[in-house]
């Protein structure tokens, strides 16, 4: 059976041992050890052969190396940097605590120097598993792609960077599965997301319970809001998780609550919004005239729960019954008058934009998120079809789990947000003006284009 690495199994060995002080200023302790310890890998021992391998506490003392150790040469460092170069961070992480793990690799870094700097062998392995683990956004994540790009390497100030931005994770193991499926780009606009909402959360907060004399507009407009944060918190964490599928079903109820604020706040308001409210009404009716049905079917079920009683659907009949005449009255509306449906409602939006170059793109929305994901919601034969992944000369497989590609999502999600959220400062529901920043990420996140 084929061993592996060894730099891995050291690190478990070593958290195995008590997580032993791994800071690189301090040689007061047991330091050393690891200096002893690279010296036995470079031997070619193997930390998961106990016998062979012996106590790397004694193999220091009976070396007698000091506390610093002595100096690798450049041979041993060759040696050295290979066995940890082809190690995997992923791997490193299932064993070791977290950061320990880092301080380990430090070492490495300053026992390596002269040789790294003639190859940047380390450099070239470790960065790129760094790149998927820290914020995309963050100050070590630039500097080590110029690390990368330049002929400078990785070095401990690095490390020590790169564990504050991951400090969110200490004392626990990082999730390398989760932060692998998604690519830097996803990352990093998924932080617009979290951003946003991180904005918008006490902004909305601000309004609940204030005593304000809204208009029936600015009232639709931010209840609406409230249920499209809600959704979009769910959809952020579905995606930060790589699951797609789930959110694809939300993106669908995202859209129509867009496209209702975006169809509504247009031409005569107070028409629409008593349609829209009518529509719920009629809606209400519909669940009530379900359970009389079913009851007529199976009489002895109205005593199984509350709802089915005949009292309590005789009394949701007459309060629809009584609302609808009142809007309708209220409004001057025939019986016949309905609410548009959600296509009609899209082209209806197009219709109201003053960008031609933006025209149709509610329409085409309808069509790409409400009418092609609509089998994620229902799980007919396509939708099931849909959780098939079919790679080049392999094998359809179910996706059971995680999947990749959550770009679509995480744009249309801000998109929607950001357009409904904005609607609050144009209407006045909320002070001020959408700072500046968001409107940026808005720009940017408009022109991409996903294939």
């Amino acid at each position: 059976m084929e061993q592996r690495n060894q730099f891995i199994a050291l690190c478990q060995l070593l958290s195995e041992e008590g997580n032993q002080c791994y800071k690189l200023s301090c040689g007061k302790c047991r330091v050393s050890q690891y200096i002893s310890s690279f010296k036995k890998i470079i031997a070619g021992l193997h930390p998961d052969n106990k016998k062979e391998w012996g106590d790397t506490v004694e193999y220091h003392y009976k070396e007698k190396i000091g506390p610093w150790g002595k100096e690798l040469n450049i041979d041993e460092q060759k040696i050295l940097s290979r066995v940890v170069s082809s190690a995997k961070l992923e791997e490193i992480n299932k064993v070791a605590k977290f950061p320990n793990w880092l301080g380990y690799l430090g070492w490495v870094l300053t026992r390596c120097e002269r040789y790294e700097k003639k190859t940047r062998e380390l450099t070239k392995s470790l960065i790129p598993q760094f790149l998927t683990l820290i914020d995309c956004q963050s100050q070590i994540y630039e500097e080590l792609i110029k690390v990368l790009d330049s002929n400078y390497i990785l070095n401990i100030h690095h490390l020590e960077l790169i564990e504050k931005n991951l400090g969110k994770h200490q004392d626990k193991n990082l999730d390398f599965d989760k932060m692998n499926l998604l690519t830097k780009i996803e990352k990093k606009h998924l932080k617009y997301l979290s951003r946003l909402l991180d904005y918008g959360s006490p902004q909305l907060k601000s309004r609940s319970g204030a005593r304000i004399q809204f208009t029936h507009l600015q009232n639709f407009l931010l209840f609406n809001q409230i249920a499209i944060h809600n959704y979009t918190e769910a959809i952020y964490l579905l995606c930060e998780d790589a699951r797609p599928h789930a959110a694809y079903v939300l993106l669908r109820s995202l859209f129509e609550a867009y496209t209702n604020v975006e169809y509504v706040k247009f031409g005569d308001s107070e028409r629409k919004l008593a349609l829209f409210a009518k529509n719920g009404f009629f809606e209400r009716g519909k669940i009530a005239n379900g359970f009389d049905k079913f009851i007529e079917k199976y009489p002895k079920r109205k005593e199984s729960i509350s709802v089915l009683e005949e009292k309590r659907i005789d009394g949701m009949k007459e309060f629809v019954r009584r609302h609808i005449i009142g809007v309708d009255s209220a409004n001057q509306l025939k019986l016949t008058d309905k609410y548009p449906d959600i296509f009609i409602r899209s082209t209806e939006i197009d219709k109201n934009v003053s960008n031609p170059k933006n025209k149709g793109d509610n329409e085409l929305y309808y069509h790409l998120v409400f009418r092609y994901l609509s089998p994620y919601a229902h799980l007919n034969a396509f939708g099931l079809e849909m959780f098939l992944e079919k790679e080049l000369n392999k094998e359809e497989i179910f996706q059971l789990g995680r999947a990749k590609d959550v770009h679509l999502i995480i744009l249309q999600t801000y998109l929607y947000y950001f357009v409904s959220f904005n609607n609050l400062f144009q209407h006045k529901v909320l002070d001020g003006h959408m700072p500046a920043k968001y409107q940026k990420y808005f720009e940017e996140l408009k022109m991409i284009k996903i294939r």
